[in-house]
């Protein structure tokens, strides 16, 4: 049970950061787009709370939707954010205020936004996912206990992060796409065991308990949440929208 707890928190910590990532590369992507399509119709103030709505339900709903495959999960962030614009409108638009509905103009404004935002979105978690699959910058985000703890699994016993199918052995595909031999997830958490049972693990176990009150360091800028982290020192994988506004975090 201890082997395949650590296993599972080390794949939890890696899906939090590749998850930070993305959101992280998408918001000023996902702005410019906003941008595009609603600002010829919105001031200023009207078109920057909009963006926070946007970005805030888009966020919410991909971490809702983690059952899904990514493109049914783009395809469902973007539909259900279509309700925030049209009712954003309604809010903001006069002739829309005293009719009940928004003008056509800004009925194919989100038409084409709707394309828009499902391709930006659909393109940049594969990019983004890509890229941490070929390398992970986990421990940029870790504190020192976990650290270690995560270090010592991932780099000494060689257990690496599992991609899913792609990573699950079949007698005729037996090698990952970097050479190395598939194991099955109970293979690498025997290798997780074997370390706990020959007292391999308990060296790093004393120096993840010195290091459990340290202060977290990284080199991203972003707020520790207790609510969100996962393990000692994990930043919120929710990303602050940018403030247009006044060029601020919010």
């Amino acid at each position: 049970m201890c082997a395949s707890y650590i296993y599972t928190l080390c794949q939890a910590l890696d899906l939090r950061v590749l998850q930070f990532s993305f959101f992280q590369s998408l918001e000023p992507l996902l702005y410019s787009v906003n941008k595009q399509s609603f600002s010829p119709l919105l001031g200023d103030l009207d078109f920057s709370e909009l963006h926070v709505d946007i970005w805030d339900h888009v966020q919410a709903n991909w971490l809702l939707t983690a059952n899904k495959d990514s493109d049914d999960r783009c395809t469902h962030v973007v539909e259900s954010t279509i309700g925030v614009i049209v009712k954003s409108f309604l809010a903001v638009t006069p002739q829309a205020k005293v009719a009940g509905e928004v003008s056509s103009a800004a009925l194919t404004a989100i038409r084409e936004w709707k394309g828009s935002a499902h391709k930006t979105i659909r393109e940049t978690f594969a990019k983004v996912r890509a890229s941490f699959y070929e390398k992970q910058d986990t421990t940029e985000f870790l504190g020192l206990g976990s650290r270690a703890m995560y270090t010592y699994i991932r780099e000494k016993l060689e257990v690496p992060l599992h991609r899913g199918l792609e990573d699950h052995p079949e007698p005729h595909d037996e090698y990952a796409s970097d050479g190395s031999k598939k194991r099955t997830i109970g293979s690498n958490i025997s290798t997780i065991y074997e370390a706990l049972r020959s007292g391999e693990l308990h060296n790093i176990l004393m120096e993840c308990l010195m290091g459990g009150d340290a202060t977290a360091t990284t080199t991203s800028h972003v707020d520790f949440d207790e609510r969100n982290g996962v393990g000692n020192g994990v930043a919120s994988s929710v990303v602050p929208v940018t403030d247009i506004r006044n060029g601020r975090t919010s």
